[in-house]
């Protein structure tokens, strides 16, 4: 994910960028009551909300949690 930062500051000329961290509270109490197939599903449905107020030029990375 660095990479992803690294080159939207190295590209970006003098437009301004931004870096947003989102943590999900309480997530593993989520997979251990619903299961991870229902928390998968649950961080699809996020970021599928997410993505959809961004512009073409923004991305979506998550980092670590394997």
């Amino acid at each position: 994910m660095q990479d992803l930062i690294d080159h939207a500051i190295n590209h970006a000329d003098n437009n301004k960028v931004g870096v947003v961290y989102l943590d999900l509270d309480n997530f593993k109490k989520v997979n251990d009551a619903y299961g991870h197939l229902f928390g998968d599903q649950l961080l699809r449905d996020v970021s599928l909300a997410i993505l959809s107020c961004l512009e073409h030029d923004q991305v979506l990375a998550r980092p670590g949690g394997g």
